[in-house]
């Protein structure tokens, strides 16, 4: 995927639109797998009771903020493709 510095900044001009759909199928697999990783994680430390006795507050809050974040990605980029392939002519 052609990314740019910051968001926004990515310049498609150069890419075709399969490959612009490619990209986006490939980011979202990315975004899945990370979400998961955190997801695993975040499970042993419950099952073991260890996120409980020694994780603190605000590293939970940034761990449950990514997952919403993650999750949230997911579905957007989720709705691109799906729109792309019906309003993109």
């Amino acid at each position: 995927m052609a990314k740019g510095l910051m968001g926004g900044m990515t310049d498609y001009n150069h890419q075709s639109f399969p490959d612009i759909l490619s990209d986006l199928e490939a980011e979202k697999r990315r975004t899945i797998n990370s979400r998961d990783a955190i997801l695993s994680n975040k499970a042993k430390l419950v099952d073991n009771s260890y996120w409980e006795r020694e994780v603190s507050f605000n590293f939970k809050a940034n761990v449950d903020y990514a997952l919403r974040h993650y999750n949230t990605t997911i579905s957007e980029i989720t709705d691109i493709l799906k729109d792309f392939k019906t309003e993109v002519q």
